[in-house]
């Protein structure tokens, strides 16, 4: 008999790192509350935009576009009856990325061909694993009943995973970052409400009781803070003193960006994107590292999800799914095109495949399927080949001698 085991709840190893480190793995930084601080939700904006953004291709192991058919239409336009392509995808990165999973229903027609994909919140899906075969069975919550899928019929994304199984949230590192971040605008916060009204009120040769004090204490400050900071009037036995505030650590506060750069580090994304500084490089030179160097990270994992998922075995021996990430990384249009017309005359890629890096259609004709080679252009040795058949300079030498030394006709 089989018996699952419920994944997403803290084992019994996670507890005992938790009591080692005194860190909580329930922590509200992590989920939708994490969004309420700004850089975590301008971060995960940027990265859940840019995937939801970038169309996806199907290539052949050359490398060449291929035709998806219906699942282009599924990806790129409409994922389900309810759901747009670009807003499925953003919905699944930001919640892989604030819970360490997201799920969609892989929906298929009755000949196994994919027709849609149907988002569910984590909180509607249960995972469990059979102890014995460690076999995956996933659980929906629809409409107050049960679905039960196997693993190839859910899109499972997960970003970060110590055990290929369930992700986790990188968000987890970063408690003490937003604390830290969030102190310092509680004291700016609280500098700007009462720092230029704070200061000292002595009665001379007053003996208060702490009662009274209170009660002096509380008129006096509804007397400065009522009445848009009214005129205060003392008499001789009062005497009071402003507090002086050190602006320079008001300052320091104002411009430490050590901790949005923790948040960029965690996920991984250049810390320009948050503001926190603006490096000397093109921005052709910008996009292209973050897409090669950060935005990969994300991207992979949704590839590989989509190859396993939606494709057969025979399908993935043959072709992949990939971005098209040309948005940012390419240059301008007229650079692009000079790029691309000289890679057809060169001989690198055909004339169609040109036209379809240019998103022109292709053109009908074998021809145009075929490399175009210039006859300027030859391999070294036909080139000697060539130079000794047509006769060099000792066949001209050669020749130039032996007319002179035949015999005259005379």
């Amino acid at each position: 008999m089989a018996y699952f085991r419920g994944l997403g709840t803290p084992s019994d190893e996670d507890i005992l790192i938790e009591s080692i480190i005194g860190r909580s793995m329930s922590s509200s930084y992590t989920g939708i509350n994490a969004l309420k601080n700004s850089d975590v939700l301008a971060g995960i904006s940027i990265i859940a935009g840019d995937v939801a953004s970038f169309p996806i291709v199907q290539k052949n192991k050359k490398g060449t576009i291929e035709d998806m058919g219906d699942l282009s239409y599924i990806l790129n336009t409409k994922a389900t009856t309810n759901a747009g392509a670009r807003s499925w995808r953003f919905s699944m990165v930001v919640q892989s990325i604030l819970n360490g999973n997201s799920y969609s229903r892989i929906l298929k027609d009755s000949r196994g061909k994919v027709w849609g994909l149907e988002y569910f919140p984590p909180s509607e899906v249960l995972v469990e694993q059979d102890t014995e075969t460690k076999e995956l069975r996933y659980t929906f919550a629809s409409d107050g009943k049960n679905i039960i899928c196997e693993p190839e019929e859910v899109f499972h994304l997960k970003m970060f995973t110590s055990d290929t199984v369930f992700g986790r949230s990188p968000l987890l590192s970063l408690k003490e970052d937003i604390e830290l971040q969030e102190s310092g605008r509680n004291t700016l916060s609280k500098f700007f409400k009462t720092g230029t009204s704070s200061g000292i009120l002595k009665m001379a040769q007053a003996k208060l009781s702490p009662e009274a004090r209170k009660k002096v204490k509380k008129e006096f400050e509804e007397v400065q803070n009522g009445g848009g900071h009214s005129a205060i009037v003392l008499d001789s036995t009062m005497d009071y003193k402003q507090l002086e505030i050190d602006t320079n650590i008001l300052q320091l506060i104002n411009s430490n960006n050590y901790s949005t750069s923790q948040i960029a580090k965690c996920l991984r994304i250049p810390a320009y994107k948050l503001a926190v500084n603006s490096p000397n490089q093109s921005v052709e030179q910008l996009n292209r590292d973050y897409v090669n160097n950060d935005l990969t990270y994300y991207m992979d994992a949704f590839i590989e999800e989509a190859n396993l998922k939606l494709m057969s075995d025979k399908e993935r021996r043959r072709s992949v799914f990939d971005f098209d990430t040309s948005r940012l990384t390419d240059v301008d249009q007229e650079t692009k095109i000079a790029n691309i017309t000289k890679k057809v005359k060169d001989g690198l890629i055909t004339v169609n495949e040109g036209r379809q890096e240019l998103g022109y259609e292709r053109l009908d004709g074998e021809i145009y399927d075929k490399p175009v080679i210039s006859l300027n252009y030859t391999f070294q040795d036909e080139l000697i080949n060539k130079q000794a058949l047509k006769g060099g300079d000792d066949n001209d030498r050669d020749r130039s001698e032996s007319i002179d030394t035949e015999p005259s006709s005379d």
